[in-house]
């Protein structure tokens, strides 16, 4: 384990990674080894296998924290805020004091009501749009109507 933090350390994600993976064949599903290499899943860009291990961590009482952060930070990656959201709740339930994952936890809410906000607007707008198809037909009778009555 200490090689894989060590390469972690030196932003070396891929090599740490196959570091953990041989920790975890000694010591298996060891919580701690399953953080580090969920951390480092997470900075190489494995956000599925960082989500996976993270939360496998965060079963264990003295990672659950900082465990639910790292999971929020993969999810926010993956631009999932309300999953995002949940787990930094769950690692505010932990670790109260945490101003990071209040931060994250504010940003991931925002996040969430910027896209409730957008998806609303494209509902109105395809309702407006189908709305105007609709009338369509109506305007181009009547349009026909006034150039034949003009023609008159």
């Amino acid at each position: 384990m200490a090689t894989g933090n060590r390469l972690a350390s030196e932003k070396k994600p891929a090599e740490a990674i196959a570091a953990y993976d041989r920790a975890l064949a000694r010591q298996k599903d060891d919580p701690t080894v399953l953080f580090d290499r969920g951390t480092s899943r997470a900075e190489g860009g494995d956000l599925d296998g960082a989500a996976s291990d993270l939360r496998a961590a965060s079963q264990s009482a003295a990672l659950r924290g900082p465990a639910f952060y790292n999971l929020g930070n993969a999810l926010m990656a993956k631009e999932k805020w309300s999953e995002a959201a949940e787990a930094y709740r769950q690692s505010l339930m932990a670790s109260a004091g945490d101003r990071r994952a209040k931060w994250n936890l504010e940003v991931a809410l925002r996040k969430l009501e910027e896209k409730k906000k957008k998806q609303e607007q494209k509902e109105k707008d395809q309702q407006q749009q189908k709305e105007q198809q609709q009338d369509q037909p109506q305007k181009d009778e009547q349009q026909q109507q006034q150039q034949q009555h003009q023609q008159q």
